[in-house]
């Protein structure tokens, strides 16, 4: 609980710091007692459960170094299927194959299901439809190539990494 509370309070002065960029040290000195504060008043509410293992998840318990590299990497993949789908706009001719596809993608962690659910939904040409309760992922893709890459689980691997669950 205390290590939770430390990374949360941690979070939030860096965060006040860059967004008041004060220097005294009164204004440091309130800014880290705010965020002591606050990380103590939001604290209950930064855990989610998970249905399958009846625990407790806390929201920020990630890698930041690997969730920042993953954040880059996505946003290249968003660059690169953005210009797929412009090439399918430009040509005269319509070259789409919409395909649903179904998968299962096991995460412990409720916070990785969601982040691989809104980076399905981020990077265009992908929609996620579904996800049922046996972690079965139902994915509307626009073309082939957009199916293909999704089913060969790099997206997966990428997010497994940055919560440490490699036998997702």
């Amino acid at each position: 609980m205390f290590k939770n509370w430390m990374k949360t309070t941690i979070l939030l002065y860096v965060l006040w710091f860059i967004l008041s960029g004060r220097t005294e040290s009164k204004f440091l000195m309130l800014g880290l007692i705010s965020s002591m504060v606050i990380a103590s008043l939001c604290q209950p509410m930064l855990y989610i459960d998970n249905r399958l293992e009846k625990r407790k998840h806390f929201i920020l318990d990630l890698h930041y170094v690997k969730f920042i590299g993953y954040w880059v990497w996505l946003l290249g993949e968003i660059v690169k299927s953005s210009l797929s789908v412009c090439r399918l706009i430009i040509k005269k001719k319509i070259e789409i194959d919409p395909q649903v596809i179904q998968f299962q993608c096991h995460f412990k962690n409720p916070i990785a299901t969601t982040l691989f659910v809104n980076s399905i939904i981020l990077t265009p040409s992908t929609v996620t439809v579904n996800v049922d309760h046996n972690n079965v992922f139902t994915v509307h893709a626009l073309t082939v190539e957009a199916a293909e890459d999704l089913l060969a689980g790099e997206m997966q691997r990428r997010i497994a990494r940055v919560f440490d669950e490699f036998n997702s």
